[in-house]
């Protein structure tokens, strides 16, 4: 059996039999919320502890009422869900990449779900709107592009040499068989 990693080990730990229980801060909600959540996005089978009274315990809390109701609460679904679509994404790729395996053989149940799935992508406007390219901000921009400048110009000043050599010739970088000559050269 395989532990959740997602679940704090200090939570969940057990104690030895002559162990005295340390006294451990209570969770906040948002912490309980949190914690069911992800208990509950384990299959039952992995669920460690196995009930609801024994993960109120281990937390310290008690297995009253706002418990259950917490544990019931929209929240709790809503995080438990994303929990188990986060669990899921790394089967993503694999899926889709069947998905159009099988529509591409002539399977019209996989073309309509690949197709949807597509469609839903690519007209989703925060989607999308994630995808687009932030603008920037050009003053900003300038004003950096300034600073950085004028630290160079104040560098070289305090690096001059008394007499300035002829640089020798460098390769074009965008060109390395041509070369480019260098202050002095021709």
């Amino acid at each position: 059996m395989e532990e959740d990693p997602r679940l704090s080990p200090e939570l969940f730990r057990e104690l030895e039999p002559d162990e005295a229980p340390e006294a451990k801060p209570t969770p906040t909600r948002k912490e309980l919320l949190a914690t069911i959540a992800a208990w509950q996005a384990l299959p039952e089978d992995l669920r460690q502890p196995r009930s609801l009274h024994e993960l109120a315990q281990q937390l310290g809390v008690s297995a009253n009422q706002y418990f259950y109701r917490l544990a019931e609460s929209g929240e709790v679904h809503h995080q438990r869900l994303v929990e188990i679509a986060a669990n899921g994404l790394e089967h993503g790729p694999k899926v889709i990449q069947a998905m159009a395996k099988r529509a591409t053989e002539g399977h019209v149940g996989a073309a309509k779900v690949l197709l949807d799935f597509i469609r839903q992508v690519i007209t989703d406007k925060s989607f999308m709107e994630a995808m687009k390219e932030q603008p920037t901000d050009l003053t900003a921009t300038l004003r950096q592009t300034e600073k950085a400048v004028k630290e160079l110009l104040a560098f070289a000043k305090a690096h001059r040499q008394e007499t300035v050599e002829t640089l020798p010739e460098a390769k074009d970088p965008e060109d390395p068989n041509s070369t480019v000559p260098g202050e002095g050269g021709a």
